[in-house]
């Protein structure tokens, strides 16, 4: 057992010796309460505005990051803008996000994607639940629009109150792309170059075959023989 799990370890020696690997352990994932800190124009100047995507898409994921949202932000103006796939238990997943903000605080929009529930339903299941004045709520809008939207009421708000704010952003992992898009973060993968991408395929093929394989010693000799002849 003792040779084996020498083996094993220096099977690993490569990864855990990688800069890929310290580097990828020390980056949070994106979308996973991800800030984008801003300062937008204003009367007074400019505030600070944080924009927080997560891509929280059920009733306990969504009350977890209502939760979080309250606890980084006590008593700091909040909008969010949310899209949900139109299979989801709307009447759990939609009071956690009532208690971020207001109905009319609340931007509604709809991912590019078959499943997607049309912005102007959600919008219509949030009035049904805060039985609010339909003329306060902001209309269905695309992830760009309602982003905007969010930002320039919320500075108006918090410009009158000299505080800083929240946007948060949820719902779905399909309009985060356009979101960070939006907010000027490019994704790091457009950056990666081909020998990284390699490696990266490399590692992970060896990794799913240690967990995989039980035979430890037969395999630690493919994957050493495997990565030597890729590098």
């Amino acid at each position: 057992m003792l040779a084996k799990h020498r083996m094993l370890a220096s099977a690993l020696n490569p990864f855990l010796r990688s800069p890929l690997l310290r580097a990828s352990l020390m980056k949070r994932p994106p979308c996973r309460f991800e800030v984008f800190t801003r300062s937008e124009p204003a009367k007074s100047g400019s505030v600070r505005i944080d924009v927080v995507l997560d891509i929280a898409h059920n009733p306990d994921a969504l009350a977890a990051l209502a939760r979080k949202v309250k606890h980084l932000y006590p008593g700091i103006p909040t909008r969010v803008v949310v899209a949900l796939s139109a299979d989801k238990d709307l009447p759990r997943c939609l009071p956690p996000l009532l208690l971020l903000a207001h109905h009319h605080h609340i931007h509604t929009t709809q991912a590019l994607n078959p499943r997607a529930l049309p912005s102007e339903a959600l919008r219509e299941a949030f009035l049904a639940l805060s039985a609010g004045d339909v003329s306060n709520m902001p209309p269905g809008e695309s992830i760009g629009q309602a982003l905007s939207s969010a930002l320039q009421s919320l500075v108006i708000e918090v410009d009158d109150r000299q505080v800083g704010g929240v946007v948060v952003v949820c719902g779905s992992a399909f309009v985060m792309a356009e979101a960070r898009a939006m907010l000027g973060c490019r994704d790091d993968r457009d950056e990666m170059d081909p020998d990284t991408a390699r490696d990266m395929q490399v590692m992970t093929l060896m990794i799913m075959m240690l967990m995989i394989k039980k035979d430890v010693a037969r395999e630690w000799w493919w994957m050493r023989n495997v990565w030597q002849g890729m590098r």
